[in-house]
């Protein structure tokens, strides 16, 4: 899974993308950098994410607090899978908002999500269909 999240975030596989709120091939913000750096005792700085080999770490362990943290929340709940792919492109209170707060309809689901993490969501769910059946072949 990490593989597709890491191929739908890298801009051109530039390690020197950099955003507004993010850096790098995984796209690491500032607030996603510390909470990694204080839960696994990293000392990386925010110029240390236009490292590739250091960015691909922070943003793995990053993925991984999220996708934990969903499986913890709602543990027989199938999509915790993608409530941590949108957390990790909009944001973790603004998904855990979302969940809470939007009725159980498609309609307030479409308009409340961003058309941009609509997107992320289906190309990393695509690419990971895709490398997960890319196996079963083998």
């Amino acid at each position: 899974m990490f593989n597709q999240i890491n191929y739908c975030n890298r801009k051109c596989l530039d390690p020197k993308a950099e955003s507004p709120y993010a850096r790098g091939l995984m796209q690491i913000s500032r607030i996603a950098l510390q909470e990694v750096k204080e839960r696994y005792r990293l000392n990386y700085s925010y110029d240390d994410m236009f490292n590739p080999r250091k960015n691909v770490e922070v943003g793995a362990l990053y993925f991984k607090r999220l996708y934990n943290y969903y499986l913890t929340k709602y543990p027989f709940n199938p999509f915790a899978l993608n409530y941590a792919i949108m957390a990790y492109n909009f944001g973790i209170g603004i998904v855990n908002n979302w969940l809470k707060n939007t009725k159980p309809d498609n309609g307030y689901i479409d308009e409340f999500i961003p058309k941009e993490t609509r997107e992320h969501l289906l190309d990393v769910m695509w690419w990971y269909a895709y490398y997960k059946n890319r196996r079963k072949e083998r």
